[in-house]
């Protein structure tokens, strides 16, 4: 039986607060149909790992980059229009898994991910790349199909 958009949002605060009683270093809050982002995931400062991939989110709120621990974020699969330069300040991020959203553009901002190994954004609506994208010198795997990109950068 589907549970109704309110019992998804409770069950989402559920395992946040769950989470950061037990001190967890990983959430899955995957396939709970969630529109938005709960605000008290900021609170999770030993959060490594942060899955929100299979909801209806728009909005990759600013906030997420207060937990300074995140190594891994799933966003893929959600409503996402638009990257917000404050995630390029999670400076231990080592994948961003971004594909399967209506991603326009990448912030120029993106080349501050000196961490990062994987990128995903893939079947997204991009059309440019980024030059600061060759700054991701620790990149070694970049998922970029089924965008609408006509030129890679040279560099």
């Amino acid at each position: 039986m589907a549970r109704t958009p309110e019992e998804n949002w409770q069950e989402a605060l559920r395992r946040i607060e769950e989470a950061k009683k037990s001190r967890a270093n990983d959430l899955d809050l995957s396939k709970l149909s969630l529109a938005a982002v709960p605000n008290s995931l900021a609170q999770l400062a030993n959060l490594e790992v942060l899955t929100l991939e299979n909801n209806e989110i728009t909005v990759i709120p600013d906030f997420l980059a207060e937990i300074a621990s995140l190594q891994r974020l799933y966003l893929g699969n959600n409503r996402i229009a638009a990257v917000p330069p404050s995630l390029t300040l999670l400076a231990k991020l080592q994948t961003l898994f971004l594909g399967s959203n209506r991603i326009v553009s990448i912030p120029e901002s993106v080349g501050r991910l000196s961490s990062l190994g994987g990128l995903d954004l893939s079947d997204n609506q991009i059309t440019d790349i980024p030059d600061s994208i060759s700054q991701l010198t620790g990149l070694h795997t970049l998922f970029l199909s089924d965008n609408q990109i006509a030129v890679i950068p040279d560099s």
